[in-house]
């Protein structure tokens, strides 16, 4: 079997623009079937595939989860040197990137449409269902605006407390990752996240949330 640095390398994600590396990542999340998502480009597809195929591999699981990883952490990355090229030499994250500077991305899907929602520096918070109508998907983001500072129910916890909607529900998935669902005061769920090895890196993630649902930038894709 490859080891993760060269199956990592095959994917060549170094030299993909950003915003496919977005829509790898977002596949990835939605954890469903890439071809059937016959509107993104054959190279976003393929990739996102492969990654769903690893992690679906016990013997590769680990390598699929890792790729993953390093994947976020690219887009992560290449958001912060785009943001350094428009500042300068001046340049410093924490001054010149504020709170709530998130960005909501709207892609179209042969079903229809969904969004995902982007912190200031690139990463993909969480992912919307798949609505009929671009009408219905921009309602949506409205209603995660409305609800995006909702309190967290621990379900990864033993006799956690159960809490009224709007929540975030926390959980483990089978996979034995941390994972949120963000649901409104009538119980819909609104949108979910990718996993976290970590249960702080998933509270840091609803946190980075509420710090980025109210803005108010939208990307149509």
């Amino acid at each position: 079997m490859d080891s993760f640095s060269e199956v990592y390398k095959s994917f060549n994600f170094e030299k993909m623009p950003i915003e496919s590396l977005i829509k790898i990542s977002s596949l990835v999340d939605a954890r469903k079937d890439p071809h059937k998502n016959n509107d993104t480009e054959q190279t976003v597809l393929s990739a996102a595939d492969k990654i769903i195929s690893l992690q679906n591999n016990k013997n590769t699981f680990s390598i699929g989860n890792k790729i993953y990883e390093e994947l976020n952490k690219l887009i992560v990355e290449k958001n912060t040197k785009q943001f350094e090229r428009k500042n300068g030499d001046n340049f410093s994250l924490p001054d010149k990137i504020q709170k709530n500077s998130g960005v909501y991305k709207i892609i179209k899907t042969t079903a229809g449409y969904k969004f995902v929602l982007v912190s200031n520096i690139g990463e993909v918070l969480s992912t919307s269902e798949v609505y009929s109508t671009l009408e219905s998907c921009i309602n949506g983001i409205k209603s995660l605006q409305k609800h995006g500072h909702a309190d967290i129910e621990d379900q990864s916890s033993e006799n956690y407390n159960n809490i009224v909607n709007p929540k975030y529900e926390m959980y483990v998935d089978k996979e034995g990752l941390f994972r949120f669902r963000l649901k409104a005061s009538n119980g819909l769920i609104l949108s979910t996240s990718k996993g976290y090895f970590k249960k702080d890196e998933c509270l840091g993630a609803i946190q980075k949330m509420r710090e980025s649902v109210n803005t108010n930038d939208v990307e149509k894709g």
